[in-house]
Protein backbone atom coordinates (compact mmCIF):
# COMPACT_ATOMS: atom_id res chain seq x y z
CA UNK A 1 0.00 0.00 0.00
CA UNK A 2 1.26 2.99 -1.17
CA UNK A 3 1.74 6.29 1.48
CA UNK A 4 2.08 6.65 4.88
CA UNK A 5 -0.25 4.42 7.14
CA UNK A 6 -2.41 6.02 9.40
CA UNK A 7 -1.53 5.77 13.68
CA UNK A 8 -3.61 3.91 15.11
CA UNK A 9 -3.78 7.00 17.51
CA UNK A 10 -6.07 9.62 17.22
CA UNK A 11 -4.01 13.07 16.43
CA UNK A 12 -5.25 14.80 19.67
CA UNK A 13 -3.71 11.49 21.41
CA UNK A 14 -0.46 11.51 19.89
CA UNK A 15 -0.26 15.20 20.60
CA UNK A 16 -1.18 15.02 24.11
CA UNK A 17 2.03 12.32 24.66
CA UNK A 18 4.41 14.49 23.05
CA UNK A 19 3.20 17.55 24.68
CA UNK A 20 3.86 15.71 27.49
CA UNK A 21 7.32 14.60 26.82
CA UNK A 22 8.35 18.22 26.10
CA UNK A 23 7.22 18.95 29.25
CA UNK A 24 9.19 15.88 31.88
CA UNK A 25 12.48 17.19 29.23
CA UNK A 26 11.44 20.83 30.14
CA UNK A 27 11.15 19.63 34.25
CA UNK A 28 14.47 17.46 33.60
CA UNK A 29 16.38 20.65 32.00
CA UNK A 30 14.61 23.45 35.04
CA UNK A 31 15.47 20.50 37.89
CA UNK A 32 18.95 18.61 36.61
CA UNK A 33 20.72 21.64 34.49
CA UNK A 34 23.73 20.52 36.27
CA UNK A 35 23.78 17.38 33.72
CA UNK A 36 24.82 19.02 30.82
CA UNK A 37 26.60 21.98 29.88
CA UNK A 38 24.04 22.62 26.74
CA UNK A 39 20.41 23.01 27.72
CA UNK A 40 18.32 20.08 26.88
CA UNK A 41 15.60 21.53 26.17
CA UNK A 42 14.50 25.74 25.63
CA UNK A 43 14.03 28.72 23.70
CA UNK A 44 16.23 29.23 20.76
CA UNK A 45 18.23 32.08 22.92
CA UNK A 46 19.59 29.30 25.32
CA UNK A 47 21.15 27.50 22.42
CA UNK A 48 19.23 24.17 23.74
CA UNK A 49 19.14 20.66 22.29
CA UNK A 50 15.55 20.78 21.49
CA UNK A 51 14.39 24.19 20.44
CA UNK A 52 10.47 25.01 21.71
CA UNK A 53 8.80 28.08 22.24
CA UNK A 54 5.89 28.90 23.91
CA UNK A 55 1.99 29.89 22.39
CA UNK A 56 -1.04 30.76 23.93
CA UNK A 57 -3.76 28.77 23.73
CA UNK A 58 -6.68 29.96 22.44
CA UNK A 59 -9.57 28.20 24.70
CA UNK A 60 -7.92 28.76 28.32
CA UNK A 61 -5.70 31.91 27.29
CA UNK A 62 -2.64 29.97 29.04
CA UNK A 63 0.91 29.85 27.17
CA UNK A 64 1.57 26.51 26.41
CA UNK A 65 4.65 24.47 24.67
CA UNK A 66 5.28 24.03 21.17
CA UNK A 67 7.86 22.50 19.06
CA UNK A 68 7.66 22.46 15.28
CA UNK A 69 7.36 18.29 15.01
CA UNK A 70 4.13 18.54 17.44
CA UNK A 71 1.22 16.29 15.36
CA UNK A 72 -1.69 18.87 14.25
CA UNK A 73 -4.48 18.91 16.98
CA UNK A 74 -7.60 17.37 15.55
CA UNK A 75 -9.68 19.79 12.99
CA UNK A 76 -12.16 21.77 14.33
CA UNK A 77 -15.21 21.58 15.37
CA UNK A 78 -16.62 22.84 12.00
CA UNK A 79 -14.91 19.95 10.18
CA UNK A 80 -16.77 17.85 12.42
CA UNK A 81 -20.09 18.95 11.30
CA UNK A 82 -22.96 18.42 12.91
CA UNK A 83 -26.13 17.52 11.17
CA UNK A 84 -28.95 20.45 11.40
CA UNK A 85 -32.34 19.80 12.65
CA UNK A 86 -33.58 21.16 9.22
CA UNK A 87 -31.86 18.29 7.05
CA UNK A 88 -32.85 15.90 9.76
CA UNK A 89 -36.78 16.94 9.43
CA UNK A 90 -36.02 17.07 5.37
CA UNK A 91 -34.64 13.40 4.92
CA UNK A 92 -37.86 11.98 7.85
CA UNK A 93 -40.34 13.87 5.34
CA UNK A 94 -38.40 12.31 2.54
CA UNK A 95 -39.11 8.35 4.07
CA UNK A 96 -42.57 9.61 4.55
CA UNK A 97 -43.14 10.52 0.98
CA UNK A 98 -41.52 6.99 -0.48
CA UNK A 99 -43.96 5.68 1.69
CA UNK A 100 -47.25 7.58 1.24
CA UNK A 101 -49.77 5.05 -0.27
CA UNK A 102 -51.31 7.82 -1.87
CA UNK A 103 -47.77 8.81 -3.41
CA UNK A 104 -46.88 5.69 -5.18
CA UNK A 105 -45.04 5.49 -8.31
CA UNK A 106 -46.07 3.78 -10.72
CA UNK A 107 -44.13 0.46 -10.57
CA UNK A 108 -44.56 0.46 -6.81
CA UNK A 109 -48.88 0.20 -7.31
CA UNK A 110 -48.10 -2.46 -9.53
CA UNK A 111 -46.49 -4.56 -6.97
CA UNK A 112 -49.60 -2.94 -4.60
CA UNK A 113 -51.87 -4.70 -7.04
CA UNK A 114 -49.95 -7.60 -7.62
CA UNK A 115 -50.47 -8.50 -3.92
CA UNK A 116 -51.15 -6.18 -1.74
CA UNK A 117 -51.13 -7.24 1.83
CA UNK A 118 -47.76 -8.60 0.76
CA UNK A 119 -46.59 -4.82 -0.35
CA UNK A 120 -48.63 -2.93 2.78
CA UNK A 121 -45.97 -5.59 4.99
CA UNK A 122 -42.74 -4.64 2.88
CA UNK A 123 -43.41 -1.04 2.86
CA UNK A 124 -44.04 -0.53 6.79
CA UNK A 125 -41.21 -2.63 7.61
CA UNK A 126 -38.88 -0.23 4.78
CA UNK A 127 -40.35 2.61 6.44
CA UNK A 128 -39.68 1.08 10.20
CA UNK A 129 -36.86 0.25 9.64
CA UNK A 130 -35.08 3.80 7.74
CA UNK A 131 -37.12 5.55 10.60
CA UNK A 132 -35.52 3.29 13.17
CA UNK A 133 -31.82 4.28 11.50
CA UNK A 134 -32.17 7.82 11.79
CA UNK A 135 -33.34 7.47 15.13
CA UNK A 136 -30.49 4.76 16.70
CA UNK A 137 -28.22 7.46 15.28
CA UNK A 138 -29.81 10.34 16.58
CA UNK A 139 -30.45 8.49 19.71
CA UNK A 140 -26.99 7.11 20.40
CA UNK A 141 -24.32 8.37 18.56
CA UNK A 142 -23.42 5.27 17.42
CA UNK A 143 -20.88 4.30 14.40
CA UNK A 144 -22.96 3.09 10.79
CA UNK A 145 -21.11 -0.40 11.48
CA UNK A 146 -22.14 -1.14 14.95
CA UNK A 147 -25.82 0.00 14.11
CA UNK A 148 -25.46 -2.78 11.38
CA UNK A 149 -24.06 -5.05 13.87
CA UNK A 150 -25.90 -4.51 16.34
CA UNK A 151 -26.84 -8.19 18.16
CA UNK A 152 -30.45 -9.26 17.82
CA UNK A 153 -30.17 -12.14 20.53
CA UNK A 154 -28.86 -9.02 23.34
CA UNK A 155 -31.75 -6.97 22.73
CA UNK A 156 -35.10 -9.00 22.36
CA UNK A 157 -35.71 -7.38 26.04
CA UNK A 158 -35.06 -3.43 25.77
CA UNK A 159 -38.56 -2.48 26.79
CA UNK A 160 -38.27 -4.30 30.15
CA UNK A 161 -34.16 -3.46 30.16
CA UNK A 162 -34.10 0.06 29.29
CA UNK A 163 -31.01 -0.81 27.93
CA UNK A 164 -29.81 -1.42 24.18
CA UNK A 165 -26.67 -3.86 23.92
CA UNK A 166 -24.30 -2.16 21.39
CA UNK A 167 -20.96 -3.65 19.87
CA UNK A 168 -18.42 -1.02 20.38
CA UNK A 169 -15.99 -1.15 16.71
CA UNK A 170 -12.38 -0.06 16.55
CA UNK A 171 -11.85 -2.21 19.38
CA UNK A 172 -10.59 -5.55 20.19
CA UNK A 173 -12.23 -8.84 18.53
CA UNK A 174 -14.67 -9.68 19.11
CA UNK A 175 -16.03 -6.15 19.62
CA UNK A 176 -17.00 -5.78 23.43
CA UNK A 177 -20.44 -4.80 24.12
CA UNK A 178 -21.45 -1.24 25.71
CA UNK A 179 -25.10 -0.74 27.32
CA UNK A 180 -26.49 2.32 26.36
CA UNK A 181 -29.61 3.66 28.48
CA UNK A 182 -32.66 4.55 27.02
CA UNK A 183 -36.00 5.81 28.05
CA UNK A 184 -39.24 4.38 28.08
CA UNK A 185 -40.25 6.33 24.62
CA UNK A 186 -37.43 5.32 22.98
CA UNK A 187 -37.32 1.42 24.33
CA UNK A 188 -41.27 1.50 22.53
CA UNK A 189 -39.81 2.51 19.58
CA UNK A 190 -37.02 -0.16 19.37
CA UNK A 191 -39.53 -2.28 20.59
CA UNK A 192 -42.11 -1.63 17.53
CA UNK A 193 -38.83 -2.18 15.13
CA UNK A 194 -38.47 -5.38 16.34
CA UNK A 195 -42.12 -5.95 15.93
CA UNK A 196 -42.35 -4.97 12.21
CA UNK A 197 -39.16 -7.11 11.62
CA UNK A 198 -40.96 -10.11 12.91
CA UNK A 199 -43.88 -9.19 11.03
CA UNK A 200 -42.07 -9.09 7.83
CA UNK A 201 -39.84 -12.63 8.21
CA UNK A 202 -43.14 -14.35 9.03
CA UNK A 203 -44.60 -12.90 5.27
CA UNK A 204 -41.37 -13.63 4.17
CA UNK A 205 -41.72 -17.42 5.20
CA UNK A 206 -44.83 -17.84 4.67
CA UNK A 207 -44.38 -17.22 0.88
CA UNK A 208 -41.45 -19.40 0.72
CA UNK A 209 -39.54 -16.43 -0.09
CA UNK A 210 -36.43 -17.12 2.37
CA UNK A 211 -35.65 -20.95 4.48
CA UNK A 212 -33.88 -19.66 7.05
CA UNK A 213 -34.20 -16.82 9.28
CA UNK A 214 -31.48 -14.72 9.53
CA UNK A 215 -29.93 -12.55 13.10
CA UNK A 216 -29.44 -9.87 11.43
CA UNK A 217 -31.33 -6.77 13.22
CA UNK A 218 -31.43 -5.00 9.78
CA UNK A 219 -32.69 -6.55 6.73
CA UNK A 220 -33.11 -6.00 2.79
CA UNK A 221 -36.27 -6.30 0.51
CA UNK A 222 -35.61 -9.79 0.54
CA UNK A 223 -35.28 -10.75 4.07
CA UNK A 224 -31.13 -10.71 4.00
CA UNK A 225 -29.15 -9.27 6.51
CA UNK A 226 -28.14 -5.61 5.51
CA UNK A 227 -24.57 -4.25 4.97
CA UNK A 228 -23.27 -1.47 5.60
CA UNK A 229 -22.47 -0.04 2.06
CA UNK A 230 -26.48 -0.07 1.31
CA UNK A 231 -27.52 1.50 4.17
CA UNK A 232 -25.04 4.53 3.88
CA UNK A 233 -26.36 4.08 0.00
CA UNK A 234 -29.65 4.14 1.16
CA UNK A 235 -29.32 7.03 3.15
CA UNK A 236 -27.21 9.02 0.75
CA UNK A 237 -30.54 8.94 -1.90
CA UNK A 238 -33.15 9.64 0.45
CA UNK A 239 -31.11 12.68 1.44
CA UNK A 240 -31.06 13.66 -2.64
CA UNK A 241 -34.85 12.76 -2.06
CA UNK A 242 -34.98 15.68 0.17
CA UNK A 243 -33.38 17.72 -1.68
CA UNK A 244 -29.99 17.83 0.24
CA UNK A 245 -27.95 17.38 -3.02
CA UNK A 246 -25.82 19.98 -2.55
CA UNK A 247 -25.69 19.72 1.28
CA UNK A 248 -23.04 17.88 3.03
CA UNK A 249 -25.08 15.06 4.72
CA UNK A 250 -23.87 11.86 5.98
CA UNK A 251 -24.60 9.36 8.32
CA UNK A 252 -21.16 10.22 10.77
CA UNK A 253 -22.68 13.59 11.47
CA UNK A 254 -25.14 11.85 13.61
CA UNK A 255 -22.41 11.27 15.95
CA UNK A 256 -20.94 14.51 15.96
CA UNK A 257 -24.21 15.20 16.86
CA UNK A 258 -24.74 13.23 19.57
CA UNK A 259 -21.26 14.32 21.37
CA UNK A 260 -21.97 17.95 21.11
CA UNK A 261 -25.75 17.19 22.87
CA UNK A 262 -24.37 15.35 25.08
CA UNK A 263 -21.04 17.40 26.54
CA UNK A 264 -23.69 20.55 25.93
CA UNK A 265 -26.30 18.53 28.91
CA UNK A 266 -23.48 17.68 31.04
CA UNK A 267 -22.33 21.27 31.28
CA UNK A 268 -25.87 22.81 31.97
CA UNK A 269 -26.15 20.46 34.70
CA UNK A 270 -22.41 21.31 36.14
CA UNK A 271 -23.21 25.12 35.88
CA UNK A 272 -26.41 24.50 37.51
CA UNK A 273 -24.32 22.96 40.26
CA UNK A 274 -21.09 25.25 40.37
CA UNK A 275 -21.71 28.61 39.14
CA UNK A 276 -18.54 29.28 39.50
CA UNK A 277 -17.69 26.98 36.46
CA UNK A 278 -19.17 29.49 33.59
CA UNK A 279 -16.46 31.84 34.14
CA UNK A 280 -13.24 29.44 33.74
CA UNK A 281 -13.36 25.76 33.02
CA UNK A 282 -11.33 23.45 34.84
CA UNK A 283 -9.29 20.62 33.36
CA UNK A 284 -11.02 18.31 36.12
CA UNK A 285 -14.38 19.60 34.66
CA UNK A 286 -13.45 18.80 30.98
CA UNK A 287 -11.83 15.32 31.23
CA UNK A 288 -14.61 13.95 33.49
CA UNK A 289 -17.31 15.72 30.77
CA UNK A 290 -15.39 13.78 28.11
CA UNK A 291 -14.95 10.49 29.74
CA UNK A 292 -18.73 10.16 30.53
CA UNK A 293 -19.45 11.40 27.13
CA UNK A 294 -17.01 8.53 25.45
CA UNK A 295 -18.73 5.75 27.93
CA UNK A 296 -21.67 6.53 25.42
CA UNK A 297 -20.11 6.79 22.00
CA UNK A 298 -17.24 4.15 22.68
CA UNK A 299 -14.52 6.68 22.29
CA UNK A 300 -10.85 4.76 23.32
CA UNK A 301 -9.34 7.99 24.59
CA UNK A 302 -11.64 11.02 25.85
CA UNK A 303 -9.16 12.82 25.00
CA UNK A 304 -9.99 13.18 21.13
CA UNK A 305 -13.17 14.85 22.73
CA UNK A 306 -11.79 18.02 24.30
CA UNK A 307 -12.47 20.38 20.66
CA UNK A 308 -16.05 19.43 21.49
CA UNK A 309 -16.15 20.20 25.19
CA UNK A 310 -14.12 23.04 24.18
CA UNK A 311 -16.75 24.70 21.52
CA UNK A 312 -19.58 23.56 23.50
CA UNK A 313 -18.02 25.62 26.53
CA UNK A 314 -17.34 28.33 24.47
CA UNK A 315 -21.02 28.59 23.27
CA UNK A 316 -22.74 28.42 25.88
CA UNK A 317 -20.43 31.29 28.19
CA UNK A 318 -20.12 33.73 25.18
CA UNK A 319 -24.16 32.99 24.08
CA UNK A 320 -26.62 33.04 26.92
CA UNK A 321 -29.57 32.28 24.16
CA UNK A 322 -27.84 28.99 23.30
CA UNK A 323 -29.67 27.23 25.87
CA UNK A 324 -32.92 28.12 25.47
CA UNK A 325 -32.43 27.67 22.35
CA UNK A 326 -31.10 24.12 22.57
CA UNK A 327 -33.90 23.56 24.68
CA UNK A 328 -36.78 24.49 22.15
CA UNK A 329 -35.05 22.39 19.76
CA UNK A 330 -35.04 19.18 21.83
CA UNK A 331 -38.77 19.63 22.04
CA UNK A 332 -39.41 20.17 18.60
CA UNK A 333 -37.39 17.15 17.76
CA UNK A 334 -39.15 14.99 19.98
CA UNK A 335 -42.48 16.33 18.42
CA UNK A 336 -41.02 15.68 14.62
CA UNK A 337 -40.69 12.21 15.03
CA UNK A 338 -44.02 11.64 16.37
CA UNK A 339 -45.59 13.76 13.89
CA UNK A 340 -44.32 11.43 10.62
CA UNK A 341 -45.38 8.26 12.38
CA UNK A 342 -48.60 9.84 13.20
CA UNK A 343 -48.64 10.78 9.07
CA UNK A 344 -48.01 7.38 8.10
CA UNK A 345 -49.94 5.36 11.08
CA UNK A 346 -53.12 7.91 9.26
CA UNK A 347 -52.15 7.16 5.20
CA UNK A 348 -52.77 3.23 6.08
CA UNK A 349 -55.97 3.87 8.44
CA UNK A 350 -57.07 7.14 6.84
CA UNK A 351 -59.39 9.31 9.51
CA UNK A 352 -60.42 12.96 8.19
CA UNK A 353 -60.46 14.15 11.61
CA UNK A 354 -56.74 12.81 12.40
CA UNK A 355 -55.68 13.99 9.18
CA UNK A 356 -57.14 17.69 10.51
CA UNK A 357 -54.94 17.34 13.54
CA UNK A 358 -51.57 16.47 12.42
CA UNK A 359 -51.86 19.01 9.84
CA UNK A 360 -52.46 21.55 12.46
CA UNK A 361 -49.06 19.85 14.12
CA UNK A 362 -47.04 20.10 11.12
CA UNK A 363 -48.30 24.03 10.83
CA UNK A 364 -47.13 24.55 14.51
CA UNK A 365 -43.72 22.91 14.17
CA UNK A 366 -43.05 24.21 10.22
CA UNK A 367 -43.69 27.75 12.30
CA UNK A 368 -41.60 26.90 15.39
CA UNK A 369 -38.34 25.95 13.47
CA UNK A 370 -38.74 28.78 10.92
CA UNK A 371 -38.72 30.98 14.05
CA UNK A 372 -35.63 29.34 15.83
CA UNK A 373 -33.66 28.82 12.70
CA UNK A 374 -34.60 31.49 10.08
Amino acid sequence: MDGVREPKRGRTHIRTIQLRCLYFLLWISENFSFLSVQPLIGESGCSPQITITFKRNPHTGHLEIYHSDLVSPAPPIDDKGVITEKAIQSVQDAIFRHHNIQELPARALTKLKHDPSFFHILNTYIYERRMFMIRMMKLTGLRPEELIDIPLSLNLEVLTKLYISIPTKKREYPAPIRKFRVNSRAAMDFDRYITQRKDFLRALVERGSIKSIPDSLLLTVQGSPLKKSSMTKDFDRLCISAGLGDVRACLSMFRHRFVTREIHILLIERFEKHPDLQIAWTAALRDDICFIVAQKTGHKHPASLHVYFHEEYRLLTKDPEEVLMRKNVEILDESQDALIDLKFQNQLTPSNSMADEISKIQSNIDRLYAKIFG
